[in-house]
């Protein structure tokens, strides 16, 4: 647990979109404050994900609706915001070099993801 609040802390405090930290788009020299986490990553490297994913097909569950809610949350609040489907944070990892994507676990509507940077 205690590296899941690391990894979550590291992300708020470099970037405040996965997708742009992620996606190579913060400069690589580690200077600055600012780099990639995948460039940062030792070869059997991961980043651990801790976000809610949106189901494909919506329910009327309570924990879609607090999933939908929180969508329309970071849509309002930040602007290009969203929650992602599962297919949508392994397009995300993928794109991003990663080569691998896991959903560990879920709990409270909390899923934990594991980006790895090689198999």
């Amino acid at each position: 647990m205690i590296s899941v609040v690391i990894i979550v802390e590291l992300l708020v405090e470099y970037t405040t979109s996965l997708a742009k930290l992620t996606a190579g788009i913060l400069p690589r020299r580690q200077g600055d404050g600012n780099f990639n986490c995948y460039d940062a990553l030792p070869d059997n490297g991961k980043v651990i994900v801790a976000e809610s994913i949106l189901p494909v097909l919506p329910d009327s569950s309570l924990m879609t609706k607090e999933v939908v809610h929180m969508d329309c949350l970071m849509l309002a609040h930040n602007p290009g915001g969203k929650e992602r489907t599962e297919k949508e944070f392994e397009a995300l990892a993928k794109g991003s070099g990663f080569q691998g994507f896991q959903v560990v676990c879920r709990a409270y509507g909390t899923h934990i993801m594991e980006f790895l940077k090689k198999i």
